[in-house]
């Protein structure tokens, strides 16, 4: 998502799926525990990219799972370093995300 283009609903789709599928990376276990399936984790993460607590909340995460990687692991461990990786290019494009969602509401608001 670049800053200047409007979002739409293919960029929500496609960071919605990045989103699952590292989520099930992250903990397979805790996952299933909390999802039912697939389909209603997507629909989550979806309702969640729509909302500015939802949003705030993503990015929330993804900073705590950085620092857990970073701090409490060995990077050494390629599968954890390739989890951290996951978590700092979501939470880029999530923050990015963001900004665009709040220009667009800006706009709409004719703040802008």
């Amino acid at each position: 998502m670049s800053s200047h283009k409007s979002i739409n609903k293919t960029d929500i789709d496609n960071l919605s799926f990045e989103i699952l599928d590292y989520l099930k990376s992250y903990d397979s276990y805790e996952f299933n525990d909390i999802y039912e399936n697939d389909d209603k984790a997507y629909k989550d993460i979806r309702n969640s990219l729509e909302s500015k607590d939802g949003i705030d909340m993503l990015l929330e995460s993804l900073c705590k799972d950085i620092k857990y990687y970073s701090c409490d692991n060995d990077l050494s461990n390629k599968e954890i370093f390739r989890l951290n990786q996951k978590a700092f290019e979501l939470l880029i494009k999530v923050n990015l995300y963001s900004k665009e969602v709040e220009k667009e509401y800006k706009k709409e608001m004719g703040i802008i």
